[in-house]
């Protein structure tokens, strides 16, 4: 919606502005909520129209406007939510080089915000695809595993252990043997075949890239400006 000036608007100039039908019985309700959420001060006069009186642009309004703008996220993104992921990004260890559902379990337990994995997983691709951040080669070792409940599990993983070692000459094989064999009904590559014919005994291990926000990125500044005043206002 554009910004609107400080003066009187028809119901039939806001219904254009906001695209609700003046008809609808719901009109007036709807249109006062999008006013407040906006920020806009008002006086509503039945039957006639909106006065705005002036706007509070706040902290979350301008971060979410740049997340939506800038970085391609959609009307559902929760401006706090994402300050919190930034601010976890920069503040709690090893947290930049955890695997995304680990992300998650963190930010839950520690950092008291209830984020899935799946929308930290789109806000990084968005920080990454407009050069906000960047993946370092320093990259940590993670296991994933079933328990014996049949739970997921996500732990860090040391390199040097016999089992890693043991696991990475199997996947080599397993690999090897892949791509000799006929897999025409299969749309797996070997790669992705070799994951799952040992996940059962090993689970998998991977290594998770370091996530670095980029001081050079266009939006970054901006970003991390707004994150702190949304955190500051909170504590």
């Amino acid at each position: 919606m554009e910004n609107l000036e400080y003066r009187f608007y028809s119901l039939k100039e806001m219904s254009e502005i906001v695209g609700i039908s003046n008809t609808s019985n719901q009109f007036a309700r709807d249109v006062k909520r999008k006013l407040t959420t906006m920020g806009y001060a008002f006086e509503w006069e039945n039957r006639r129209g909106v006065r705005i009186l002036s706007r509070t642009v706040t902290p979350e309004m301008k971060l979410k406007k740049i997340l939506m703008e800038r970085l391609g996220m959609n009307n559902q993104v929760k401006p706090v939510d994402f300050a919190y992921y930034i601010l976890a990004l920069t503040t709690i260890e090893n947290f930049d080089r955890m695997p995304f559902l680990t992300k998650e379990k963190v930010l839950s337990e520690i950092v008291g915000y209830n984020i899935d994995d799946r929308t930290i997983s789109r806000w990084t691709a968005g920080l990454y695809e407009t050069g906000n951040a960047q993946r370092n080669a320093k990259a940590a070792l993670w296991h994933t595993y079933r328990d014996e409940c049949g739970m997921k599990r996500q732990e860090p993983a040391d390199p040097e252990s016999e089992e890693y070692k043991e696991y990475t000459c199997l996947m080599a094989e397993m690999i090897q043997k892949n791509k000799e064999k006929e897999q025409t009904q299969s749309k797996d590559t070997p790669y992705g075949r070799a994951i799952k014919q040992l996940y059962g005994t090993y689970g998998r291990y991977y290594w998770c890239p370091q996530i670095m926000l980029n001081a050079l990125g266009n939006d970054i500044e901006e970003i991390m400006r707004l994150v702190e005043e949304i955190v500051m206002q909170s504590d």
